[in-house]
């Protein structure tokens, strides 16, 4: 999972091999970028939930990349 200053420009550069990556922001460590290798940009921001009686990690959506910008 890489960590970077997300920017604008950066967002946009944004692109992967693999099937889909994380950027993680340095700055908010919790936000960050899906993006999967057909170009796909997807925010998300990584919270904690009780499921079953646990705290567990989930991430939430929060909208398509340029539909939603920086």
């Amino acid at each position: 999972m890489p960590r970077q200053k997300l920017t604008e420009r950066t967002v946009k550069n944004l692109k992967t091999e693999k099937a889909q990556e994380d950027y993680w922001d340095i700055l908010l460590p919790a936000f960050g970028l899906r993006v999967s290798k057909t170009g796909r940009k997807v925010w998300m921001v990584m919270t904690r939930v009780y499921r079953g009686g646990k705290r567990v990690q989930s991430r939430v959506k929060l909208g398509m990349y340029p539909e939603k910008s920086l």
